[in-house]
């Protein structure tokens, strides 16, 4: 009972409200299937949210309400839509003080059990894909963007400036971690904690990434997620 009334103190109820209605047809919205903390800032609404399950319910998708010891009021989860698109495949949760920015072709894509710990950047212009029931602690960077191209100054040659990225399923990713675009990793991967990711990592499932930037040291390992699955 206690742990249900701290929680309801802690929901914007007007503003999730808002957001449901902005976003989703009206028979999912009026059951309120996301909700909103008080700490979060709505900047830019554009683009489209959408939960492609068939199962919708109260509360399966909670923005701004996970949060550690160390984090504070000023910790405020942003939301800015600028024309991309916001996909939930069910339930999942992103935590307090974690800025979610999407460019006019920016797709984010969640799937079920997906759980963002807090104080993290997603920054998507182009696509990010986060496979089922992975776990992502805090202080963790994901952009699939330069903001800018180069040029090859003797073949004229433009760079594309941004590229997809694709997290597996079960992965752990630990925090103070930064993904950069053109990565992609296998199922029940294990990232340790301040590493870097800039590529595709061609190994198999069970396997240990650390370092800046990240290399193989294990490919036997994995985080129990049995007591987590949605």
């Amino acid at each position: 009972m206690n742990y249900f009334l701290n929680f309801s103190f802690k929901v914007a109820y007007l503003k999730s409200l808002y957001f449901n209605l902005h976003y989703l047809p009206l028979k999912q919205a009026l059951r309120f299937p996301i909700i909103l903390a008080r700490g979060v800032k709505l900047v830019t609404l554009k683009g489209q949210v959408l939960i492609e399950s068939s199962e919708v319910s109260y509360g399966m998708i909670k923005i701004g309400f996970k949060h550690y010891g160390f984090q504070t009021k000023k910790d405020k989860t942003i939301i800015e839509n600028n024309g991309g698109q916001l996909i939930f495949s069910s339930r999942a949760e992103i935590g307090q003080g974690t800025a979610v920015i999407l460019g006019k072709s920016g797709s984010l894509y969640l799937n079920r059990g997906v759980c963002f710990g807090g104080n993290s950047k997603i920054i998507c212009y182009d696509h990010i894909t986060i496979g089922a029931n992975s776990r992502l602690a805090w202080d963790i960077t994901l952009i699939d963007t330069d903001f800018h191209k180069t040029i090859n100054f003797l073949t004229k040659e433009l760079s594309e400036g941004k590229e997809s990225i694709v997290i597996g399923e079960n992965n752990w990713i630990g925090f103070g971690t930064t993904i950069l675009k053109g990565t992609t990793t296998p199922d029940f991967c294990v990232v340790a904690a301040k590493s870097l990711l800039l590529k595709e990592y061609e190994y198999g499932d069970h396997c240990l990434l650390a370092g800046h930037p990240a290399t193989l040291k294990n490919e036997r390992i994995s985080r129990d997620l049995s007591s987590f699955i949605a």
